[in-house]
């Protein structure tokens, strides 16, 4: 890549991960294997306490522990993967609290000495819909990022963050220069720090 003063640069992985300026084909590969990552796991615990696990504290509390962890890791991806954070809080939101209520409801029958063998009709249901609600999101990230990104009017300047190209008039965030696409957000970010740069020169 070549930054505004033309000289060459490298990025590394995770500061174009943590900027939002990553590729946006590894973006949608991280995206699509955190998809999968949660679809596993809720198909995996869904067949386990369909079993008639549920009195089995360990794995009990491994579902609670592992659900909590896997959304803040999703969490963490997709808010740098799609970077549109009211999508991914509201859907994040929705899995939180259906997992909660799984917990919630494991617990509550486990301390009145019930099995809760019944309960897997609830992991059945928590897989189903967090597959939804993340297709869901996918979908409207793809429709997000192939919007118009200048929304304050087709002559306004937008610069690419990389490389200081001129990007007025484009319909995505790619740049024709250097090959950063990163996302809407990230690059209307990076607007002031790149405009400061470009006075400087």
């Amino acid at each position: 890549m070549r930054d505004i003063s033309g000289k060459l640069h490298e990025k590394s992985f995770l500061k174009a991960f943590w900027d939002g300026s990553l590729d946006s084909g590894i973006r949608l590969i991280l995206t699509l294997g955190s998809l999968a990552a949660g679809s596993a796991f809720a198909g995996f615990f869904t067949i386990v306490f369909g079993l008639g696990r549920w009195d089995d504290e360990v794995m009990v509390v491994g579902f609670c522990i592992s659900g909590v962890f896997l959304l803040g890791l999703n969490y963490f991806i997709w808010t740098r993967g799609i970077g549109h954070k009211p999508i991914v809080i509201g859907v994040m939101g929705s899995i939180l609290l259906l997992t909660i209520t799984i917990c919630l409801c494991v617990f509550i029958d486990a301390s009145l000495g019930g099995r809760a063998e019944e309960i897997w009709i609830f992991t059945t249901i928590f897989s189903s819909i967090t597959v939804f609600f993340m297709l869901w999101a996918w979908v409207i990230w793809w429709g997000y990022k192939r919007m118009l990104v200048w929304d304050l009017g087709p002559e306004a300047e937008v610069f690419c963050i990389e490389c200081g190209y001129n990007l007025r008039g484009r319909t995505d965030t790619k740049c024709p220069e250097c090959g950063v696409e990163p996302t809407v957000e990230a690059l209307l970010r990076g607007q002031g720090v790149v405009m400061a740069k470009v006075d400087k020169e």
